[in-house]
């Protein structure tokens, strides 16, 4: 009996073959994606949460900016945070949202 890979190959495995296409691949295929568009319907005003790529990651702006640019979607982008220490302050000394201690 073969044991199914785990989560860890799994990723491991998407991530190398990520790995492997050109710079040229990823850009196409983002470029791709955007003039295909959401495979679902949206209202205009519609929020879209994007990401900003990291690493080899799909670069998500071409479709982003297709939405914007169609007016239908407003769009969101998430901030990354430290979490806070003790006197509720971030690495960068900015308050953490929802911190009431103040030291």
């Amino acid at each position: 009996m073969h044991a199914s890979p785990s989560k860890a190959e799994l990723r491991a495995l998407a991530l190398a073959k990520r790995d492997a296409l050109s710079d040229e691949q990823r850009a196409a295929a983002a470029l791709a994606l955007a003039g295909r568009g959401l495979p679902f319907d949206i209202t205009p005003g519609t929020i879209v949460s994007g990401y900003s790529p990291i690493r080899n990651e799909l670069d998500p702006i071409p479709l982003l900016r297709a939405l914007a640019h169609e007016d239908m979607a407003r769009l969101v982008l998430h901030i990354a945070q430290v979490d806070a220490g003790r006197d509720g302050l971030g690495r960068n000394g900015a308050r953490r949202a929802g911190s009431e201690r103040g030291g």
